[in-house]
């Protein structure tokens, strides 16, 4: 779901001229791709890979913010 909707928004931001801001949209799917066919293909390994990842980074905000 969340990737057609980060495909939809792309789609809606080419046509209205602001190809430089789907950009961004298109990394977040790019992203969120990598990540699932890594989930998918990885299994259980990789599911506690990516928790750890997350743990990992939102502490590193926490301390910054």
């Amino acid at each position: 779901m969340r990737c057609s909707a980060l495909l939809r928004g792309v789609r809606l931001l080419e046509t209205s001229e602001l190809g430089v801001i789907a950009g961004v949209l298109e990394r977040a799917h790019w992203e969120t791709w990598l990540v699932s066919l890594h989930a998918l293909l990885g299994g259980e390994e990789a599911l506690q890979k990516i928790a750890g990842d997350d743990i990992h980074w939102k502490r590193i905000l926490a301390k910054k913010f």
